[in-house]
Formats: structure tokens, C-alpha cells, sequence
């Protein structure tokens, strides 16, 4: 299935709603540009399920389509992960998990065979460079072909899956030969990430990428053979803004259906508005409490009308050289807009 975060502007409200839980910070690998810290994750697996009893509940009471995503850290690292996914997909929900992959053998990858015959979803691997040199400037030695391997392993069992591609000053260039790789290897989606200069990210020595070029190798990679697995990427929405097809009035941030709890249980919009001002509750709240706060209207009402990341604007306050790319990126897609 192809997904793109889809919105009512008037009910200012999602059109599937979606709940990213992040049971564990923890991680198998220390990527150059992660931006996640440690916190406590001893949340119960019964908390877990109640938790996604509420959001069934709340999905159904709103008469939508509900998605429960797993992200982390490294989903797979979490101990109690199948019986969640297997909880979630009984219960009728479509489930998310996005993953590095090194973790996906041929035990997972047949188990999330299981998975995916109960329901709609997918598993959404992160891939940033079409060759191992590329990639490890993000990541470690070794991670890439493992990577390649765990999408070779669900494209074998008919697990569907996306490549998530971190972009950055480093990597820029090599966009279209990464979408290439990604529709080689049966990718349902090619999804475009634009580098978050925080944590890591921020010492590493790579840096928000140059729009124009990524723009002009996604164009390129759509008129030759990509355009199905480029549906809704950043060019697919620049046209479709452009030509009136479709409305955006900014971040969804903020709006009802949109929800993620870190692993000490806390609740915020997205993992980019994870700050203690923007905290919706807590994961013993139901949604309907989340959603109906002060915070959740603050964060419809800041930034209005922007066309990038809210969360961004607000971690690079106090990073000019940062919030001066972000403003140019903008530009450059209201220029392509017009």
C-alpha cells in the first residue's frame, strides 16, 4: 500500500489516523545523525495493549481507519514486539514498523508474513545511499548490505515494504541511483527525508541538503520508470499543490489523529514536537484528552501555514545556520509551487 499523511484541513483532523508508539529508545546501531536519547522504556506490554484498545476504540468512535506504527530506537530490539504486532493486527489495525532491518532474519521475516496476511501495513527500512560508502556516512560498516539483505527477505515472504532515505549535503547527489536500488529491490514506496540537523547530526559534518538538486534527480527518476513507488513524494506534491489538485495548509501537526508516546510514556504530536511544551499527556490519558488540549490547539496554531516541519522551526530557534536552510528549502518549494 501507498500512504501519505493525508489531512482535513477544515476538521483539522487526519483522514487515517495514526499512532506512533515507541516501546524502546534502544538500538542495535549508533548512526551519525540520530538525534534519540536514552530515557526509561519499563512500560509493561499490558499498558502497551490498553493503550491500543483506546486508540481501537477512539478510531472506531470517528468513524476512521486506524494505524498503530512502531519506531524506536530499533523496534526489533523490544522483546515483546511480535505479541503487539500480532495484538494490533487482530484488532483490526494497519500496522507500521519502521526498522533498520539488520534485525529482520528469515524468523522475522516469516513472522511478519503472518502479520501482514491479518492486515494492511508495512515495514519501512531505512536505506540512505544506493552503495555501502554512501550509506555508512550515516551509518556503521557492514549495515548497508544487511539492510539490502532484510528487503531481499520480505520481497521473498511478500512483506511490503518502503526505503526510507535520510537526505543530506552527502548524499545529495546520489538520490536517483538510491530510488533506482529501491525499485530494484521491490519497494512499495520511496520516501524522502530531509536531514534534521539535531543531536548527532549536528557534529557529524553533514548537513540539510540542497533542494533543487534532490528535486531534479526525483523528477528525472519519476519520467524514467519510478513515477508508481514516487506518489506523493515531495516533487508528486509540489505538482499536485500546483495545480490545485490538492490543499495544504501546512505541518499536520497538532491535528486529531496524530499522536506519539515516547517509551516513558509520554504523549506529543510527532516525534519532531517531542519537548515538554508541546506535550499532549500521557499514555494512561485517552485520545480524546490528547487531542482536545490546549497544547494540541497551540500546535495547529503556530507556524500557520508553513510548508515545512514545525518541530524543525522550533528546535532551530537557537540554530540560525540551520533555520536559514530550512527558510531557503521553503522557498524553493514555493517557487516550484507557483
Amino acid at each position: 500500500m501507498r500512504y501519505v499523511m493525508l489531512r482535513d484541513p477544515k476538521k483539522e483532523e487526519l483522514e487515517i489516523f495514526h499512532l506512533i508508539i515507541a516501546p524502546t529508545y534502544d538500538c542495535n546501531l549508533s548512526c551519525k545523525h540520530c538525534y534519540i536519547s536514552k530515557i526509561s522504556d519499563d512500560i509493561p506490554k499490558e499498558q502497551w495493549k490498553k493503550t491500543i484498545e483506546r486508540w481501537i476504540d477512539f478510531v472506531k468512535k470517528e468513524g476512521k481507519n486506524g494505524i498503530i506504527h512502531f519506531k524506536g530506537g530499533e523496534p526489533f530490539v523490544f522483546k515483546d514486539l511480535e505479541e503487539l504486532l500480532n495484538y494490533s493486527a487482530e484488532k483490526g489495525l494497519w500496522v507500521f514498523i519502521t526498522s533498520n532491518g539488520t534485525l529482520i532474519k528469515d524468523k522475522e521475516a516469516k513472522y511478519l508474513r503472518k502479520i501482514y496476511e491479518k492486515t494492511k501495513g508495512k515495514i519501512i527500512l531505512s536505506l540512505n545511499g544506493s552503495t555501502p560508502e554512501i550509506d555508512e556516512l550515516l551509518r556503521e560498516e557492514g549495515v548497508y548490505q544487511k539492510t539490502v539483505d532484510a528487503a531481499k527477505r520480505l520481497k521473498a515472504n511478500n512483506v511490503p515494504f518502503d526505503i526510507n532515505y535520510v537526505v543530506h549535503s552527502g548524499n545529495e547527489e546520489d538520490t536517483e541511483k538510491a530510488i533506482y536500488l529501491a525499485k530494484e529491490l521491490g519497494a512499495v514506496q520511496f520516501n524522502l527525508l530531509p536531514l534534521v540537523e539535531r543531536g548527532r547530526a549536528r557534529n557529524n559534518g553533514v548537513h540539510i541538503p540542497d533542494l533543487i538538486k534532490v528535486l531534479e534527480q526525483v523528477e528525472r527518476a519519476r519520467n524514467n520508470g519510478a513515477r508508481d513507488m514516487l506518489e506523493w513524494s515531495i516533487a508528486d506534491m509540489i505538482q499536485r499543490l500546483g495545480s490545485g489538485e490538492y490543499e495544504c495548509n501546512g505541518c499536520t501537526v497538532g491535528f486529531k489523529g496524530l499522536a506519539y508516546i515516547t517509551p516513558d510514556g509520554n504523549v506529543y504530536s510527532c516525534p519532531n514536537t517531542v519537548l515538554e511544551e508541546f506535550r499532549l499527556g500521557a499514555i494512561e490519558q485517552t485520545p480524546e484528552e490528547w487531542f482536545n488540549g490546549g497544547n494540541a490547539r497551540r500546535l495547529r496554531e503556530i507556524h500557520e501555514g508553513r510548508l515545512v516541519c514545525k518541530g524543525e522551526l522550533e528546535w532551530y530557534k537557537d540554530q540560525p545556520q540551520s533555520m536559514k536552510k530550512v527558510a531557503h528549502s521553503e522557498e524553493i518549494i514555493k517557487k516550484e509551487i507557483a
